[in-house]
């Protein structure tokens, strides 16, 4: 039953960013945002603006806690939130950890090794 509630989220959620993305163009905006919050999280101005730090990062926060699975943060903390943030464990890291509710729990790391053909 649980499993397939956070599906039907999961499904309602994409479905919306989807439409949302394609009716404001976003394709086109997804560089210059995470540049921007790059720049902005670099010169420590992120807290002053309203974009998201890693836009990517943010989409995934936004996700989890639309089906169940993540703690509930406020808009501002979900933009400030980095992709190392979900590798960090919320029991040591008090700050910077991306916490998901008791009985979830994020998989080992993959090790990704790009090979060069030439």
């Amino acid at each position: 039953f649980l499993k397939k509630t956070m599906n039907d989220e999961l499904i309602k959620f994409r479905d919306k960013w989807l439409t949302d993305s394609q009716s404001q163009g976003y394709e086109n905006q997804h560089s210059y945002l995470s540049i921007m919050g790059a720049f902005l999280y670099l010169t420590n101005l992120f807290p002053t603006f309203p974009i998201p730090v890693s836009p990517s990062a943010w989409l995934v926060v936004s996700a989890l806690q639309e089906c169940g699975a993540a703690m509930k943060l406020n808009e501002k903390q979900a933009q400030q939130t980095r992709v190392e943030d979900f590798t960090r464990d919320g029991r040591f890291f008090e700050k910077n950890s991306v916490r998901l509710r008791p009985g979830w729990k994020f998989l080992s790391p993959v090790a990704m090794r790009e090979t060069s053909v030439s």
